[in-house]
């Protein structure tokens, strides 16, 4: 046999486990529904024929919904199941093994559920049967109970349609009965109000008595560890105290450190507020010598305005004003031509008294006789 005939047949034999597991699931789905659908039927033929609490009905109808609800999910996946793994397939015998393990596994889950399922049947029957009998008690007792107040409504009206006032011996009033009758009704349900949260009180009295009961048997047994305990938590505190005190003397230091530092900080404080104080003097006097320079600046800007008037005024009645080289070359001529002036000056004078230093010696040498030729010979 091949390989593919092998897992065709492994795939085979696994989808007809898995169908038959599916199967026998939804058959017991259905018995389950067959039989909630009955038991529902009773409990409601049961509901029909006596008087029953409003809110354990109402529990009763909204966990009758939920199971309903859960019941329909469940056959759901079921069915997406049945119709979802036999498309996935078998590829060796192990894989045939984990089916057939699973479907023991599931049969063991399905056998417990019968269990639980036959054990909530037992324990619904029994309640039921406690509850039928304590219905059929609480209906015969208040059925005894109207009797006999209808018994003693009776006597008390008879009573009433004897009596008569004292003092105007006049029979009694029907509404007057009808007011004491409201009255002590009132009373009567007032006092089955009263005797019930005394019950209840009683019973909680009584768990509460236990519970401390319990707690003090539990206690007797435990105060030799609750000492050791107790040592054990007072060493850590005492730890802890010795850390806290630690913490308080860093503290204090800390404190005594910050106290020195804020009076240095105040002296410092004092000291730059009365510098603050003379640096405000200097910036107000700054501030007048500020204002007085403005208004000579203000001043100043005038006589600025006022000569560059006069400047321009100048440049325009003169052509050389403005021109900084012509005006260079006019100076330096000018002063070349007094400079020329001077020495034409100075040199008239020489001339002048070159001349008359002429005409002088020209007067002398007139003056003089005339010199000897033959001495002039000799003299050369």
């Amino acid at each position: 046999m091949s390989e593919t005939e092998r897992s065709q047949g492994s795939e085979d034999e696994g989808s007809e486990s898995v169908a038959s597991m599916f199967q026998s699931q939804s058959s017991l789905g259905s018995s389950i529904k067959s039989s909630f659908d009955s038991e529902s039927d009773n409990q409601d033929g049961m509901f029909d024929g006596e008087e029953v609490d409003p809110e354990f009905k109402a529990k009763f109808e909204s966990a009758k919904a939920q199971f309903i609800q859960l019941r329909n999910q469940t056959i759901l996946i079921q069915r997406r199941l049945i119709d979802t793994i036999p498309q996935l397939g078998f590829e060796d015998s192990s894989s045939s093994s984990g089916v057939s393990d699973f479907q023991h596994r599931y049969q063991d889950t399905l056998d417990r559920l019968e269990e639980r399922r036959a054990e909530f049947e037992n324990t619904k029957d029994h309640y039921s049967n406690e509850l039928n009998q304590l219905q059929t008690h609480c209906t015969q007792a208040d059925s005894e109970r109207s009797a006999k107040e209808e018994q003693f409504r009776s006597l008390r009206a008879d009573a009433w349609k004897d009596a008569i006032i004292q003092r105007t011996n006049k029979p009694m009033k029907q509404a007057d009965l009808n007011t004491k009758e409201t009255q002590l009704s009132q009373k009567e349900f007032e006092l089955e109000q009263t005797r019930i949260d005394f019950i209840r009180t009683k019973n909680k009295h009584k768990q509460t008595e236990d519970e401390l009961n319990k707690q003090d048997q539990l206690s007797e047994g435990l105060h030799l560890i609750d000492f050791e305990q107790l040592k054990i938590e007072n060493q850590t505190l005492n730890e802890k105290k010795a850390e806290k005190s630690q913490d308080l003397e860093k503290i204090r230091k800390k404190i005594e450190i910050n106290a020195h530092t804020l009076t240095h900080v105040k002296e410092k404080l004092a000291f730059v507020m009365k510098h603050k104080a003379q640096l405000q003097k200097q910036q107000g006097d700054m501030d007048n010598m500020y204002a007085q320079s403005r208004a000579k600046l203000a001043t100043a800007r005038i006589h600025r305005d006022k000569v560059r008037d006069e400047n321009s005024n100048l440049k325009k009645s003169s052509g050389l004003i403005g021109m900084t080289d012509l005006l260079y070359d006019f100076e330096n001529r000018s002063n070349e031509l007094e400079l020329m002036q001077d020495r034409v000056t100075e040199l008239k004078t020489r001339c002048n008294d070159l001349t008359s230093m002429q005409h002088e010696l020209e007067a002398k040498i007139s003056q003089r006789q005339p010199l000897d030729p033959s001495l002039l010979r000799m003299n050369r």
